[in-house]
């Protein structure tokens, strides 16, 4: 009898073992499941966030358009392409002919354009007339002109009579 009790918990021991390691088993999956489920749902609620921002940045582009292309048009037809300045020097010699004034000009550089920033060339414009009244007149003609310019320097010398200027400046283009 002491032998088949012996054997008895034995198997028991050993059914009770293997209980216990299918109980450990059962309680490291379930805990393992539990943490990818929450991660599921940080993730989905993740996803949920940027669907909205998504969805919101959608927006905000199609609103952009909408109301920044008239501004836009207005800019492109303000500020010339590159190419365009080829122009830029005879319609200067206009505005100084206006005044009667004589006229030399010349571009020193150039600050390329890029995607977002608009480039420039610098001019010289030297001038020569009558008056410092032609050629204030000029200058004057020269900052409502139809290219985006800048002036950055302006010397004028002389007298009654015979009056030099030199006009230093930027006028800027588009991509």
């Amino acid at each position: 009898m002491s032998h088949l009790r012996k054997k008895i918990f034995t198997e028991l021991g050993i059914a009770a073992g293997i209980l216990a390691l299918l109980g450990a088993g059962v309680f490291f999956f379930s805990y393992n499941i539990n943490l990818f489920a929450a991660r599921l749902k940080e993730n989905k609620k993740e996803l949920q966030l940027r669907g909205s921002a998504i969805h919101r940045l959608a927006e905000l582009e199609r609103l952009e358009k909408r109301v920044a292309l008239p501004y836009l048009t207005v800019l492109y037809n303000l500020i010339p392409k590159k190419d365009e300045l080829i122009n830029f020097s005879r319609e200067a010699q206009g505005l100084a002919s206006s005044e009667g004034l004589q006229f030399g000009f010349s571009f020193l550089g150039e600050n390329p354009a890029s995607p977002d920033t608009l480039g420039s060339v610098r001019f010289v414009i030297n001038v020569s007339g009558e008056s410092q009244t032609n050629i204030q007149n000029m200058l004057q003609k020269l900052q409502n002109f139809r290219f985006l310019t800048r002036v950055d320097d302006f010397s004028i010398s002389g007298g009654e009579g015979s009056s030099q200027a030199t006009i230093r400046g930027q006028v800027f283009f588009r991509l």
